[in-house]
């Protein structure tokens, strides 16, 4: 297993990996999952495995968004526990006072997931290279945890080697996010460019 800088969400039958630097769009995406169908492993730190298969599970039962993105998660404005400290850290939410519904202890991947923020109305998934996947989780991760060395990379090139791998062009509409993960999970009218 590895702790990795990712999200997570899915259903317990199978889930996604949100890779990228911060600021990406990995926590607002992941929870504005908690307002759909989906389950939430994470949105900012999991554990990976990828023996049998890949898996991500779940650590911290939080979430985290920056002050500034808080109106894009509205259903979690009310349990916000730091409200009087937004000035100096990120919104920090305690979910499984809220919403243990939500919280899953781990799934099996199906994919990962590259968000970009589009500016677009519409979200849309786009197919990307093994190497794009390799180098956000890669670059992020080690640079999020200085220690990992080389068997953490191994473990990072497994996974990648063995899901496929999307940007996620998320647009505005954010109502859109959890209905396209949705699609790809449950492969029905899922459109990939």
């Amino acid at each position: 297993m590895q702790y990795i800088h990712a999200g997570a969400v899915g259903t317990p039958e199978g889930g996604v990996l949100l890779v990228g630097k911060g600021g990406s769009g990995k926590s607002t995406t992941a929870l504005t999952c908690l307002n759909s169908d989906l389950v939430y492993v994470s949105d900012d730190y999991c554990l990976v495995s990828t023996d049998p298969t890949p898996t991500a599970l779940n650590l911290y039962n939080t979430g985290k968004v920056r002050e500034d993105n808080i109106h894009r998660v509205p259903h979690l404005a009310p349990v916000i526990h730091n409200i009087d400290k937004l000035d100096q850290e990120k919104a920090l939410f305690f979910l499984n006072r809220f919403m243990p519904e939500k919280l899953s202890k781990g799934f099996p991947l199906k994919a990962i997931l590259i968000p970009r923020v589009t500016g677009e109305v519409d979200t849309t998934l786009t197919a990307a290279p093994e190497p794009a996947g390799l180098s956000a989780l890669t670059l992020s991760t080690v640079h999020q945890l200085p220690g990992a060395g080389p068997a953490a990379l191994q473990l990072i090139k497994r996974l990648t080697s063995q899901l496929p791998c999307y940007y996620l062009e998320l647009g505005t509409d954010l109502a859109q996010i959890p209905q396209v993960l949705l699609a790809l999970l449950n492969q029905e009218g899922v459109r990939i460019d």
